[in-house]
């Protein structure tokens, strides 16, 4: 199996969207995560809301049942993180079309050296990306790592 059928895979157990029918932000547009909610400012420049409850039922809902770790406890998830070049995401289970908060990673032919050579080029943006599964966490929620 390779990636590309892999992640297909993935895509359709947690019912992962289209690429074609998400709502696609930019990771840098996210303003604050909370203990009810993600605000951030919409592709229109309006500051828009992310019910993270709701979230965690449309999650559920899609896969049919609650996650549940070993010790028993539900797990809050509000939807799946993937932190793959050129662009890691968080996918959050929105009511309709779900919610795609994307990092663009630049790649120029310096960048790739850098990488070849062992240096981690990308560890700014991996800090930040991790940031936000912090906050969630703090709150209680997660998301389902697809990397």
């Amino acid at each position: 199996m390779n990636w590309q059928e892999f992640y297909a895979e993935i895509q359709e157990y947690y019912h992962i969207e289209d690429e074609n029918t998400v709502t696609k932000i930019p990771f840098e547009n996210i303003i604050d995560v909370n203990t009810d909610k993600l605000v951030y400012k919409d592709n229109d420049g309006q500051i828009s809301q992310i019910d993270l409850t709701d979230c965690v039922k449309n999650f559920s809902s899609a896969l049919g049942e609650e996650l549940i770790n070993r010790s028993g406890h539900t797990i809050k998830a509000v939807g799946g993180r993937c932190f793959l070049k050129p662009s890691p995401f968080y996918e959050f289970f929105t009511e309709g079309h779900h919610t795609r908060f994307c990092m663009t990673l630049t790649q120029t032919p310096f960048k790739n050296f850098l990488r070849k050579i062992g240096w981690n080029v990308d560890s700014n943006a991996f800090s930040e990306f991790y940031s936000l599964q912090k906050k969630l966490n703090s709150f209680g929620y997660s998301a389902i790592d697809l990397t």
